[in-house]
Parts: structure tokens; C-alpha cells; sequence
């Protein structure tokens, strides 16, 4: 499978870094770089099967809000790339399928295309529904095992060889790894991972503001760029567009 993509970028640096990262990509392919949008339409008329388009956010031409939407309707995906990290959420109320913070490596890139056009959802073997719980033993003095209902968690922070686990009424700290939590709670829809030290629950986020989810309890955890395509890509079809251009 041989998957076209076409970059816009009015930045030379930035088109030779994308050429220099898909020369060493498989299964994808730089079949053209544009400096403009309108440049852009241009060669999707004359090339077949483009499947994304990967566009500065910076460019003059996305102020033209139906020109963008041209461009988004010729292709499979669009992702959004720019210098600046709070341009995310505008990405996300483009509609875009994915956003990149500048610089980022070949490998993130690779990531990202992988995750749009590669990676198949795997049946689930649910371990804990929602209305279940589990316990775990607490670093306390006396080493209570605390009984956790996953749909009353808010987050789980990583403390290296400890976890914080806070929920709607308790915070308990426990000798566990971040990585064997996300194992245990990997059924739980609800529980997405924002920072490579935190899990969230979607049910408790009240705000974001830039790279900040504010959530219930006003609690303030940062979004991580290596996180943030799947939360946007959550918060999406939750939002109601309300016509900014």
C-alpha cells in the first residue's frame, strides 16, 4: 500500500525537512511540495490519490477559511503543523485530522501517519466495566487496601515508582508503576493519557485552555505534545462548531 501526500509550506526549512523525512519513509510518499494553498489545489488536480496533506498553520492562505475546507474535502486527511502550541486547538476547530508541533522528529511524524492511516482497532477483552472496581494497597503507615470504582477516577499521576491516584472523593498513593495501571484500567474508554506522568478521565474535564486541561476539583494538568492528537481527537465531534472563520 502506497499512501501520497502533498506538504504546504511557504518555509524552505521546513519543506526540506519534511523531503529529508519521507525519503526514509515507508509507505509514504512525497509526491509534491506547495508554497501555497492555491498551489496546493493546482496539484491535486493534476495528481491522483493524494491521501493527506500536511499544511502550515502560518500559511497566509488558511485566514481563507473556504479555501482550507477545499483543500480538506480533495484529500483523506489534513494535518495541521505550526511553531506554536496553542494553534492546536484552532487545528482542532478546522477539523483537522491530526496537529504537529514544530520541530518534530521523522519518527513523531511517522507516528502520526501510522495512527491516520495504519492502525486498525483491536477487539477488547474487557478485564473491569465501569460499574467494578479493584484495590490496591495504599502507602500508608498501615497499608489499607483502598477499593477504587474506575468511573470516579479524575487522574493518575506517575510519582517513578509510585502512582497517585485521585478520585471524586480520596487520593490514595500506591507502589505501582504508571504503565501497570494503564494495563489495568486499558479497558476503560474513559481513561486517556495527556502526559507522559498522567492518565485523565474524559468525564472530568471541564476546560482547556492552550496545553492545560482544567479539571473537576480545579485541578490544572498539562497536556504533553506526544498526547495531545488524541485528546483533540476526542474533544471533536463533542464540540459544537459555531461558525469562526
Amino acid at each position: 500500500m502506497k499512501i501520497n501526500c502533498i506538504s504546504i509550506d511557504y518555509e524552505s526549512n521546513g519543506q526540506m525537512a519534511l523531503s529529508d523525512y519521507f525519503s526514509a519513509l515507508s509507505p509514504y510518499h512525497l509526491s509534491a511540495s506547495c508554497t501555497d494553498a492555491n498551489e496546493a489545489l493546482h496539484t491535486l488536480s493534476s495528481h491522483e490519490n493524494i491521501d493527506v496533506i500536511l499544511m502550515n498553520m502560518e500559511m497566509p492562505g488558511l485566514a481563507n477559511f473556504s479555501l482550507f475546507k477545499e483543500l480538506k474535502s480533495k484529500v483523506k486527511k489534513i494535518i495541521l503543523i505550526s511553531t506554536n502550541e496553542r494553534h492546536a486547538i484552532d487545528a482542532f476547530e478546522l477539523e483537522a485530522n491530526a496537529f504537529l508541533l514544530k520541530p518534530f522528529s521523522g519518527p513523531k511524524l511517522t507516528a502520526t501517519l501510522d495512527k491516520l492511516f495504519l492502525q486498525e482497532p483491536s477487539p477488547k477483552q474487557r478485564l473491569l466495566t465501569e460499574d467494578e472496581f479493584f484495590f490496591i494497597k495504599s502507602k500508608n503507615e498501615k497499608f489499607n487496601l483502598i477499593k477504587i470504582k474506575p468511573k470516579e477516577i479524575i487522574y493518575v499521576e506517575s510519582l517513578q515508582n509510585y502512582i497517585a491516584i485521585q478520585t471524586v472523593d480520596k487520593k490514595v498513593v500506591a507502589h505501582l508503576t504508571l504503565t501497570k495501571i494503564k494495563e489495568i484500567l486499558k479497558d476503560q474508554d474513559h481513561i486517556i493519557q495527556v502526559h507522559r506522568s498522567f492518565l485523565i478521565s474524559k468525564k472530568y474535564i471541564e476546560e482547556i485552555e492552550s496545553n492545560v486541561v482544567k479539571m473537576h476539583g480545579n485541578i490544572n494538568i498539562a497536556v504533553g505534545g506526544d498526547y495531545r492528537n488524541e485528546l483533540l481527537s476526542y474533544i471533536k465531534p463533542k464540540t459544537i462548531q459555531t461558525g469562526r472563520k
